[in-house]
C-alpha cells in the first residue's frame, strides 16, 4: 500500500485543523465529533493542501535545470523566429524565392524541433 504526498499533507492538515478547533479538548473529543468537523471543513483543508503542494512544487521547480533549459530555448526561439521572419518578409518583398526558402527551412526545422521537445 502506497501513500501519496497529497494524502500525507491532507492528513496533517486535518490533524492541525482539529487541534486548532478543539484546543485542549482534542484528546477527549469523540471520533464522531471529529469526523463531523472534518466533513464541515473538508473544502478548506483541500484548498490548504493544494496551496502547500503548489508552494512545494514551485520551490522545487525554481532552480531546476529543466526550467533553465526551457527558458534558454524560449530565448533562442524568440530571437531566431524574429530574425528569420524578417528575412522571409524582405525576401518576399524583393521576390527572391531562393532566399525565402533559405530563411524558411531553418525556421521550420527549429519549430519542429521545439514541438518534438515538448
Amino acid at each position: 500500500m502506497s501513500i501519496s504526498l497529497r494524502q500525507v499533507v491532507r492528513k496533517n492538515q486535518e490533524e492541525a485543523s482539529m487541534r486548532k478547533y478543539y484546543a485542549e479538548k482534542y484528546e477527549t473529543t469523540p471520533p464522531e465529533e471529529k469526523q463531523r468537523l472534518l466533513d464541515h471543513v473538508s473544502t478548506m483543508i483541500d484548498k490548504e493542501t493544494d496551496d502547500i503542494l503548489n508552494a512545494f512544487t514551485n520551490e522545487a521547480w525554481k532552480g531546476s535545470t529543466v526550467r533553465k533549459k526551457q527558458r534558454n530555448l524560449a530565448i533562442v526561439n524568440a530571437i531566431l523566429t524574429a530574425v528569420l521572419t524578417v528575412g522571409i518578409g524582405y525576401s518576399v518583398n524583393i521576390e527572391n524565392w531562393v532566399m525565402v526558402a533559405i530563411f524558411s527551412i531553418p525556421l521550420l526545422v527549429f519549430q519542429i524541433y521545439l514541438i518534438s521537445e515538448n
